[in-house]
Formats: structure tokens, C-alpha cells, sequence
């Protein structure tokens, strides 16, 4: 089975789960660029039965800086608009929720404490591969100029 590790940016190829996907696992690196766009462009053609591993920087409104989460649960989502959106379950063991949005989040912008923020893991899991994980590393507490002084560490 294949195994591909999908990145935003180069930066979070250098990322320790990241390194040890490709060193240790044998894990095929994709960059896909920022967003569900670039995403959709770059996974479209991967085989169904791939084992995706997504790794990445994300915004937490409560969990510190540096923090290492794995990904239970991904959901759209979808500021100010209130409606029932399934869940898609990546993993039953691990318990933080990550919420994709289609821009970068800033402010507490009434998400659950808990949660992590990313640009790309629903669009991943949209595509139904066989199996998915996240290693997500939190950069900033929703705001942008935090996430770019982090990222540059």
C-alpha cells in the first residue's frame, strides 16, 4: 500500500512527525500548497487505498504554542453559519477535533476550546482514502501575526 505524506509548505516538511514519516516510514512527501484548492489539485489522482498521513501547523484558540495534537475528529468549518455538518472520524482513539476553514481564523471566533484550525485536512478526508492520521503542531492561538513569527523559528 502506498503511504503519502501531505504538507502545505515546504516549512512543514521539517516538522518531527513529518521528518519521521519520510526517514523512518518510508512516506512519499507531497506539498501541496495552502488551502482546499491546492489540495484538491494535488491529491485528486493519489489511489483510494493510499494511507494519507497529514502533518501541519494549525491555530488553537486555548492549546499552547508548540503543542502536538493528533486528529479524532475533522469538520468544515464555517464562520457565523450555524448548521448540522457530519463529522468525519480519522481516528476513535485520539480526541481533538480539527475544524478546516477556507481562510486563516483569527479571534476566538466561538469554535470549542479544545479544537485545532487548519486549511486542509476536510478536503483530504473528503477524497475517502483508505485510511488517515494527523499530526497537527500548534503555531498560534488564532492570530495571524503569532503564526507567522512562530513559523519562522
Amino acid at each position: 500500500m502506498k503511504k503519502y505524506l501531505i504538507v502545505a509548505t515546504q516549512k512543514e516538511l521539517e516538522l518531527p512527525a513529518a521528518k519521521q514519516a519520510v526517514e523512518l516510514f518510508g512516506y512519499t512527501p507531497i506539498v501541496t500548497g495552502v488551502g482546499g484548492v491546492n489540495v484538491i489539485r494535488r491529491v485528486r489522482n493519489l489511489p483510494r487505498e493510499a494511507y494519507i498521513l497529514n502533518v501541519g501547523y494549525v491555530g488553537s484558540p486555548l492549546l499552547p504554542i508548540g503543542t502536538e495534537v493528533q486528529i479524532g475528529t475533522v469538520h468544515s468549518y464555517h464562520p457565523g453559519i450555524t448548521f448540522a455538518e457530519e463529522a468525519t472520524v480519522i481516528s476513535t482513539t485520539d480526541l481533538t477535533p480539527c475544524y478546516t476553514a477556507g481562510d486563516f481564523v483569527e479571534g476566538n471566533a466561538s469554535l470549542p476550546l479544545d479544537c485545532v484550525v487548519d486549511m486542509e485536512l476536510a478536503y483530504i478526508a473528503a477524497f475517502g482514502f483508505a485510511k488517515i492520521a494527523a499530526v497537527k503542531y500548534v503555531s498560534d492561538n488564532l492570530d495571524y501575526d503569532q503564526y507567522q513569527a512562530n513559523i519562522q523559528k
